[in-house]
Formats: structure tokens, C-alpha cells, sequence
């Protein structure tokens, strides 16, 4: 108002209060365009249902500012400079309100296809869209009149770049104009069918009236009928007998609630309250083929409901001589034959079959917290595997759900050769090629794997390999020579990747430790081992503290190999580390994997002797080879971890000691849950070195590592 009239009677000096007093209206559009949509879908309830009509109102906002603009610099008097910058923002305020008013309106068109019409209490919400698809039109047109009306050409006059110039702004109006009447011509339309709703809705009672009226002799006719022939609840017995409890639907039952949910149809309700109806009508129906199938399959839906009503009129009538010499048996009543003319009786004596109950669901022993890594019961036999299945894969997947191939390095090497013997098994099927069936044939093998023990780290990117490998085999190659190729690419990957790998890592290792050591691991790692194995064979003097814990206590085995080579060995428990780690000098971990940002992936208790060697100023390295290397990132030991059977654990229930007062078996006490997790997870500021087959490396550089251990 202040351009369109003050600045025009009272001077330019006008146009420029109504310049600024637009920005201020350009900032608070912006904040409505921007908080309103947040709060909404901060603390609304989700879903389309509950979406009221006034999330359409900074949409609103926005399209009003932006005309706004263009009024301004229509009839505000004001130089290009300052009306370039407006007209910019004002189509911005355009493009984000005709934006969210398109989006908001395909919402309420959605809601209308799938729940109908309003009620007459909520006609009004028809008409809410109009305002915003007029507001849009008026901004496009009154930015298109800015830009190019005779007088203004505010594009031409500024003339600077590409965008603002003059050929430009004569496309933006003729642009605008164009537009706006589409928009226009959208919320014409839209204003037109509401209005044809809402009389639709006036005119519908009438109507319906009408045609009740002149329906009204016939269908009072047939319910006449049906209600004759009709045994439901509210039917009257004959004099003398009193009336039975029905309790199970029968098929005039069920005809007759459709018939009503058909009769009201002709109501004037809303579309919610039709589509209730038509549930009801649904649940019907179903309630009527549920007892189709409940009756012998040879006796039609006819002769079921006919042979229904015929028998429960003569049941009505007459009493079963069986009825006074056998009360307190179970009566059933007689088979349904063709004819329906004599029940089937029960001998004396005879009993009803009863139905078995169900037994009880057994209570799942999970941690409440850690129920996303509770998968498919450990496979602990070959039963149920599929006929795909390589016997040496059988095989595997038993010892590794034992824990007789344990290790990660162990795992991967034993599943590669095994793959070799089934590659060596394959024969391609006709049809086919090897490198599009051979991954199949070996996802089978990967799958039953799987379903012993969740792949290792190690293993995951030697399949990874393995399948890439196959695909670039070249279709037209003879089987026997894709075959050979196959397996000695697979011995490459064992010798480069693990074997000559591993060597790398303990010649580097040995280096580091000096006569008089200490050195302390924890539980097993093969590749600790080799080094330790390697600096005795140097003529070092050194000792091997090695802690350990339940329920592997693999470091059993580390400490009998070690002690047998001749070294000098201390076996602890993992609650006594603290008073044997004030005795080390060096402290030498395995690894299951490591993350991408430097933490280590290991066997359960490796974080906290991390942490206590980093407490009491004990460098601590990680023995690794590039092969355990991943680019996922793990934050914590819970998001993402194996959970092993939790009877390994031994509780004291399955002791063999008679005076023992626990329960026999742990799964029957009660408020007990066993959480076994084989893993945990060490932050990469308790790592000191990571010493790999490239070199000694930061935790920092393990991404860098990885990109070229897989690239390679």
C-alpha cells in the first residue's frame, strides 16, 4: 500500500520506506518459509492424516513476499540498483512457496483419492488451495511487469552480466505472464470443483431421499422373505422350548449383516464412515468363506446354508433320544449329507476327539539392547544343508562353528582352499557361461558358511576378490583352462596376501624387541606367534607374559607352543592384569580387523589391555596384515558384533556335582540371560603402531593402506 499509493502521491521518498519495510517482510518470509515446516515435522505426529490446513500457510507467506517485491519495484519508483537485487529475491520467495504449495496440494489430493471426501463440517479445507495458486499468479505476472514494463525495464537498464540484461528480461516476462496463467487457470479449476463439491454434498440427502422413497415396497418385501426364512440370534423358538445359544456364524448370519452393510450404503454419511462400512462388509465375507471351509468340500454353498437352517428347525422340534441317558456327554450335531434329513448320533461312550493345545512359546534369553545381533541359531550339523553344497564345505563350516579353525588368517586360507576344491568339483551346466554361474554356485557354499559362523573381515574381502576375479574371466575361455586359472590365482592371493604377508610382518616385528624384553599379548594370534617363534630363533633374550580369558582361552595353546620352543612364558588371567603388566616392556596384539579410522577389531578383552599398557606408558603394537583391512568405521563394540552361543560360556548349572544347587540346565533359571560377544572394539589413541607387510604406520594411515592393498 505504501508503493501503490504514498509513494505515488507523495514522492519517490515513499518508495524507498516501502523498499525497506519489503525486506523486513523478505526476512520474516524467510523465517516462517523455513521454522514452520521444522517445528511441524519436529513435534507433529507422523503421517498425512494428521496433517492440518495451516502447513500450507508459509508457502503463503513466501508467495506474498515475493509479490510484494514485484509490487515494490513496479510502483515504487526506485533505480535498477536497488530493484535488481529485489526482483532476484522476490523470484526465490517464488520458486520455494510454489514449490511447497505444489508439493502440500499432491498431498491433499492423495488424501482425497484414499480416504474420500470431507465431511460437511470440513468443506472449507476444499478452498484452502485457491489462495496460494493465486498468490503465485499475481508473483509471476506483477515480476514479469517489473522486469519489462514500459518505463521500468529494470534488466535493460541495468544490463550487467548474462542474466540481467535486456533479452533476458523480455524472456522472464513473457515467461511470467504465461505462467501465471496456468497457475491461474490451476486455482480456477480448483475453485470450481469445490464449489461443485459442496453442492454435491447439499444436493446429496435429497437425492438419497428420493430414491429410499421408491425403493422403499421392495426391499421392505424382501426382507419380509429373508427375515421368514432366517435362523439368527433374534429368532423366536416354538412354544414349549426354550431357545438355544448360537454362537457360531451361520450363513444367513452372514448374508444378512451384508445385506445390511448394502442397505446403508444408501445414507447420507461421509466417505470415512462409507469405508467403515465397506470393512465391516469385507469382514463379512470373510466370515462367511472361513465357514466354506469349515464344511465338507463336496456339499455346495447352497446346500451348506440350506442344510444348516433344515437341521437346526428339526433340532428345535424334536429332542435326540440321547439327550436324557448321556447328559453330561459333548452332543454334536449330524453330518451334513446331501439330503440333510437324519443327524449322524453319537454312540454311547463315544467322546469328541479333543484338540490338542499349543504348547508355549519358550521365552528368548536376549539382551534387551543387543536384540539386532541376534541372528539364526549357530549350525552345528549338516542336516538341512542343500544338495549344492561341496562336502569339503560341509566340512569347514563344522570346524568352524567347533572352533577348530579359529583364527581370521586360518579362517580365510581354509575357506580359499576349499573354494579351490570346489571350483576343481564344477562342472558349468548347459546354457550357461562359468563366470555368471560360478558366483552362484559359490554363493550357495558362502551361504552355509554363513550359517556356521558370520564371515570374518579377512574372509569377506577374499570372496570379494575371488568373485571379481571370476567376472573378468572371459566367456569364450575353455572351462579346464578358466578352472586352472582360477586356482592358481587363488594360491597367489594365500602366498602374497597372507603367507609372504605374514613373514613381512614378524621379520619387522623381531626387529623391535631387544634382550631383556617383556613382551605381553593377549589370548592367540597366529602372526604374534610366528614373530615371538622368529626372535627366539635370533638368539634373544626375552620373556612372553600371555593373558588370557574365557570362554576360548585360546592364549592355552600360544602359552604350551611357545613354552616348547624353549621361551620363557607366563600364563595370567585376565583379572590379574594389572599387577602382571607393571612387569612389561612391550605390548603385542593380533587383530581380527581394522576400521578405517584406526580403532581395532579384536577378540573380547583387547581394549582393556590396550588401555591398561597406555596407562602405565607401555607402547602397545598391532600385528596386522592388509588382508584384515576395511574401510567400514565402527564407533562401538554394540552396533556391530558377533554373539556366540551362551552355554560356551559355562555356567555353573552344567556342572556334573550333585551337591551343586544351581539348576541343571541355565536356560531353565530364571531372570537369566547369558551375552557372549567375541569381540570389542580399541580406540585408535591406545594403538601406538600398526606394523603390516607395507610397513610400520600410524592407525592414522590405515585408509591409505587399504586403497592400495585392494587396488593392487
Amino acid at each position: 500500500m505504501v508503493a501503490l499509493v504514498c509513494a505515488k502521491a507523495w514522492g519517490p521518498s515513499w518508495g524507498m520506506v516501502a523498499y525497506v519495510l519489503s525486506w523486513i517482510n523478505v526476512f520474516i518470509a524467510f523465517v516462517v518459509v523455513v521454522g514452520i515446516p521444522y517445528v511441524y515435522f519436529r513435534c507433529c505426529p507422523p503421517g498425512t492424516d494428521s496433517m492440518p490446513p495451516g502447513v500450507i500457510l508459509p508457502g503463503i507467506a513466501a508467495l506474498t513476499a515475493s509479490s510484494a517485491c514485484g509490487i515494490v519495484c513496479f510502483a515504487g519508483k526506485l533505480s535498477a540498483r536497488a530493484q535488481v537485487p529485489m526482483i532476484i529475491t522476490g523470484y526465490v520467495l517464488l520458486g520455494i512457496g510454489y514449490a511447497e504449495t505444489a508439493a502440500l496440494i499432491i498431498v491433499y489430493l492423495s488424501r482425497l483419492i484414499n480416504g474420500g471426501f470431507p465431511n460437511k463440517a470440513q468443506l472449507w479445507m476444499n478452498y484452502i488451495p485457491v489462495g496460494p495458486l493465486g498468490q503465485a499468479s499475481v508473483a509471476m505476472q506483477i515480476l514479469g511487469q517489473a522486469v519489462t514494463a514500459p518505463g521500468h525495464q529494470t534488466f535493460a537498464s541495468y544490463n550487467r552480466g548474462i542474466f540481467i540484461t535486456a533479452s533476458a528480461g523480455q524472456v522472464l516476462g513473457t515467461m511470467g505472464t504465461f505462467m501465471g496463467l496456468l497457475t491461474w487457470s490451476y486455482g480456477a479449476w480448483w475453485l470450481l470443483f469445490s464449489h461443485v463439491q459442496k453442492l454435491s454434498v447439499a444436493m446429496v440427502p435429497v437425492i438419497t431421499e428420493t430414491l429410499n422413497d421408491s425403493n422403499e415396497p421392495s426391499s421392505q418385501g424382501s426382507r419380509k422373505k429373508a427375515g421368514s426364512k432366517s435362523l439368527g440370534n433374534n429368532a423366536k423358538p416354538p412354544e414349549g422350548q426354550k431357545p438355544k445359544n448360537q454362537t457360531a456364524p451361520t450363513a444367513n448370519n452372514i448374508e444378512d449383516v451384508s445385506k445390511d452393510v448394502a442397505d446403508q450404503k444408501d445414507e447420507n454419511v461421509s466417505g470415512a464412515e462409507l469405508k467403515k462400512r465397506a470393512k465391516a462388509e469385507k469382514a463379512a465375507k470373510r466370515a462367511q468363506s472361513k465357514l466354506e471351509q469349515q464344511a465338507p468340500p463336496h456339499i455346495s454353498t447352497s446346500d451348506r446354508a440350506t442344510g444348516a437352517r433344515n437341521h437346526v428347525d428339526k433340532s428345535a422340534t424334536t429332542q435326540s433320544p440321547l439327550s436324557s441317558s448321556s447328559r453330561g456327554q459333548h452332543k454334536r450335531t449330524g453330518s451334513l449329507s446331501a439330503n440333510f434329513q437324519k443327524p449322524l448320533q453319537l454312540r454311547p461312550g463315544q467322546q469328541q476327539a479333543s484338540v490338542p493345545e499349543p504348547e508355549p512359546k519358550k521365552e528368548k534369553r536376549q539382551v534387551a539392547f543387543l536384540t539386532h545381533l541376534y541372528g539364526a541359531p549357530r549350525r552345528i550339523t549338516i542336516a538341512g544343508a542343500g544338495k549344492d553344497v561341496h562336502p569339503s564345505t560341509l566340512a569347514l563350516g563344522l570346524q568352524m562353528s567347533n572352533y577348530i579353525i579359529c583364527g581370521s588368517s586360518a579362517r580365510c586360507v581354509s575357506t580359499l582352499l576349499v573354494f579351490k576344491r570346489v571350483i576343481d568339483a564344477y562342472t558349468t551346466p548347459p546354457g550357461t557361461s562359468l563366470p555368471r554361474h560360478l558366483t552362484l554356485h559359490l554363493s550357495t557354499q558362502i551361504d552355509y558358511l554363513v550359517s556356521c559362523r558370520p564371515l570374518s573381515i579377512s574372509m569377506g574381502n577374499a570372496i570379494r576378490w575371488l568373485k571379481m576375479a571370476i567376472s573378468t574371466i572371459d566367456p569364450d575361455t575353455p572351462e579346464h583352462q578358466a578352472k586352472s586359472e582360477l586356482c592358481s590365482a587363488i594360491d597367489n592371493f594365500i602366498r602374497e596376501r597372507i603367507t609372504v604377508a605374514g613373514q613381512a610382518i614378524a621379520s619387522s616385528a623381531c626387529a623391535r624387541i631387544q634382550d631383556g624384553d617383556v613382551i605381553l599379548t593377549f589370548a592367540k594370534s597366529s602372526i604374534v606367534e610366528r614373530t615371538l617363534a622368529e626372535a627366539y630363533r635370533q638368539g634373544k633374550g626375552f620373556r612372553v607374559i600371555v593373558v588370557d580369558s574365557g570362554p576360548l582361552y585360546e592364549g592355552r595353546n600360544l602359552s604350551c607352543a611357545l613354552s616348547n620352543l624353549g621361551l620363557e612364558v607366563e600364563y595370567a588371567a585376565s583379572q590379574c592384569l594389572s599387577h602382571v603388566i607393571q612387569n612389561a616392556t612391550k605390548v603385542f596384539l593380533g587383530a581380527h580387523a581394522m576400521m578405517s579410522h584406526g580403532r581395532l577389531y579384536s577378540r573380547t578383552g583387547t581394549a582393556l589391555v590396550a588401555m591398561m599398557a597406555k596407562d602405565v606408558d607401555i607402547p602397545v603394537s598391532v600385528l596386522c596384515e592388509s588382508v584384515k583391512f576395511t574401510d567400514k568405521v565402527a564407533l562401538d563394540s554394540i552396533s556391530s558384533n558377533e554373539i556366540a552361543p551362551p552355554h560356551e560360556l559355562g555356567f555353573p548349572g552344567m556342572s556334573s556335582r550333585k551337591d551343586d544347587a544351581s539348576p541343571e540346565d541355565w536356560r531353565d533359571a530364571p531372570n537369566l540371560m547369558g551375552l557372549n560377544l567375541m569381540y570389542d572394539l580399541t580406540p585408535a589413541e591406545y594403538i601406538d603402531m600398526i606394523i603390516t607387510e607395507y610397513g610400520s604406520l600410524p592407525p592414522s594411515s590405515v585408509p591409505v593402506v587399504h586403497r592400495l592393498s585392494t587396488n593392487s
